[in-house]
């Protein structure tokens, strides 16, 4: 199965997700743990938001179908 596109790296929702700035109930549970574990490590100044945003992007390209409802929430179009 191939997968969708998601929204580029550069749009600054990735941004907000990792800092927190973004509220949304994730219905993608993978990838509600992988932010929250984001957002810890760069509170704790472990990870940096470019590495924790990389991450992130890394997983939602890979199972883009999955996370695709929790992106057109957040996204709306892209």
């Amino acid at each position: 199965m191939p997968n969708i596109e998601i929204p580029p790296k550069t749009r600054n929702e990735w941004r907000l997700m990792v800092t927190g700035e973004i509220e949304h109930t994730y219905k993608n549970y993978v990838l509600q743990m992988k932010i929250a574990n984001a957002r810890k490590n760069v509170m704790e100044n472990t990870e940096s938001i470019e590495n924790a945003i990389d991450s992130i992007f890394v997983l939602c390209q890979k199972y883009s179908y999955a996370v695709y409802s929790d992106f057109v929430e957040i996204f709306k179009e892209w």
